[in-house]
């Protein structure tokens, strides 16, 4: 049996880049300590404690688990079919349902894989960050912006991103930290500027603007 602590419940997986929470392990993950948004194996940026995260590294590995181990558990106790045999027919029914819930759980990792990979390359492609920050907090998202504000800043010299955008001075040289930009920026100011601007970056670069 496995005692210690490890990582699961991964979401939002993108080359190499994913939102991940550390569980203790006592056997199976137990216990959630914390979640992060994992850049590369040896950096992330702590972001409190995910329920969706948390929940799916039960669905993933606890429940998948734990339905494999109580099912043969059933065939090697046949006790309980003469004392209660109902009981050995709900036990089978649970067993199945959380092995059903894994598989689910792993199907959805895998589809999500291919959810906006456009976007991500994008991201990718401008700061290195290629994470939606839908999916993180306030916190992250404001480092995120101000690491793209200075990589902008640094290559174009200027300092009203926005005007570029608002005033169409949209290139092959500055649309994907633009749009990096944009996406971020409202984010932390869903006011309507920020909205036509990422309403004006999705379009040029034919990204969907629920991405």
């Amino acid at each position: 049996m496995f005692f210690g602590t490890m990582y699961s419940g991964t979401l939002e997986e993108f080359d190499g880049q994913s939102i991940q929470t550390k569980f203790l392990v006592i056997g199976v993950p137990l216990l959630p300590t914390g979640t992060i948004y994992r850049v590369t194996p040896n950096q992330g940026f702590p972001m409190g404690l995910s329920m969706k995260s948390i929940l799916f590294g039960y669905f993933r590995t606890t429940f998948f688990a734990l339905g494999f181990i109580t099912l043969w558990l059933q065939d090697i106790w046949h006790i309980e079919i003469d004392i209660y045999p109902p009981f050995y027919q709900y036990s089978k029914y649970g067993s199945n349902l959380m092995i059903f819930i894994g598989v689910i759980a792993w199907l959805k990792y895998l589809f999500d894989a291919l959810k906006e990979n456009k976007t991500r390359k994008i991201l990718a492609k401008a700061i290195d960050y290629n994470m939606n920050p839908k999916y993180l907090n306030h916190d992250i998202v404001s480092s995120i912006y101000m690491i793209a504000l200075e990589k902008y800043k640094d290559k174009f010299d200027k300092k009203e991103w926005e005007l570029e955008v608002e005033t169409g001075r949209i290139n092959d040289d500055n649309k994907d930290i633009l749009f990096a930009l944009a996406i971020y920026a409202f984010k932390l100011l869903p006011n309507d500027r920020y909205l036509n601007i990422y309403q004006i970056m999705c379009n040029y670069l034919n990204v969907n603007t629920n991405g």
